[in-house]
C-alpha cells in the first residue's frame, strides 16, 4: 500500500496525479515525468460546460502535456493519472 499512498498523495509538476480546468475545451499540464511512452488515464471530475470525449492531444517528453475535449464548450474539471510502462 505505500506505493498507493505516493501515486495518490501526489499532485505536483512531477508527479503522476494531476488535475486541471478545461478553458475553451482544453487544458495543458505541466509535468516534468511525462514521456512519449507514458500512458495518460484522465476522467471528468466536475462536469462544466456543454460536456465531450476528453483524451490527450499533445505531449512534450519532460515538460508537459495537453488535455482536449472533442466540445470547445466544454469547461469541466479532469484529473489524471500517469502510469509508466515497464
Amino acid at each position: 500500500f505505500e506505493i498507493l499512498k505516493k501515486i495518490f498523495a501526489t499532485n505536483s509538476t512531477k508527479g503522476p496525479t494531476n488535475s486541471c480546468t478545461l478553458v475553451s475545451g482544453t487544458c495543458t499540464i505541466p509535468n516534468t515525468m511525462v514521456t512519449a511512452n507514458t500512458h495518460i488515464f484522465c476522467f471528468e471530475q466536475t462536469a462544466g460546460g456543454t460536456i465531450g470525449s476528453i483524451g490527450i492531444s499533445a505531449r512534450s517528453a519532460g515538460v508537459n502535456y495537453t488535455v482536449s475535449s472533442s466540445n470547445a464548450l466544454d469547461v469541466s474539471q479532469v484529473a489524471c493519472l500517469l502510469i509508466e510502462p515497464v
